[in-house]
């Protein structure tokens, strides 16, 4: 079932004496017209809404759980972390999954815009405090300024909550 879910398969990036050190790729997002950013690193596929199951006593963070590769995976609605409007999701909506540390999670975005390569010197400490630990910055450049997602904070804040 999964294969006909997947859109973007993401292998372990090659490196490349050329690339620039200070590059970085990431995966821009978008929730409630509002630009993100995950490290591409990270990423390990983005795929359609699966069914998902919504067990009792779920935090409101979490949509519900789908079976990838024998794993159950929580849905996390970054909406609701974000403090933005609640949506019902729609054909352009997508999920993404990622590898943290030490377990696998996903999150549903309104859709997905992008891998663009970032400097790390145009990436600046958030410019205020509301909801400052899921952000590690936000990249300043002249076309758009998305923040990017601390994935583990966000990782551990699922556990904490869950």
């Amino acid at each position: 079932m999964q294969n006909d879910l997947a859109l973007y398969n993401f292998s372990p990036v090659q490196k490349d004496e050329k690339n620039n050190i200070n590059e970085i790729n990431y995966t821009i997002i978008e929730i409630n017209k509002k630009t993100y950013a995950i490290n591409t690193s990270l990423v390990l596929e983005i795929i359609k809404i699966p069914e998902l199951e919504r067990p009792g006593n779920m935090p409101d963070s979490v949509l519900g759980f789908f079976e990838y590769k024998q794993n159950h995976i929580p849905v996390i609605d970054l909406r609701e972390i974000f403090q933005e409007e609640r949506i019902i999701y729609d054909i352009d909506s997508k999920i993404i999954i990622i590898k943290t540390e030490d377990s696998i999670i996903s999150v549903i975005c309104d859709r997905v815009d992008d891998i663009l390569k970032l400097n790390k010197d145009n990436i600046q400490p958030v410019p205020y405090q509301g909801q400052k630990e899921f952000f590690e910055g936000i990249y300043i450049n002249n076309d758009n300024n998305p923040y990017i997602i601390n994935i583990k904070n966000l990782a551990n804040y699922i556990k904490t909550t869950s």
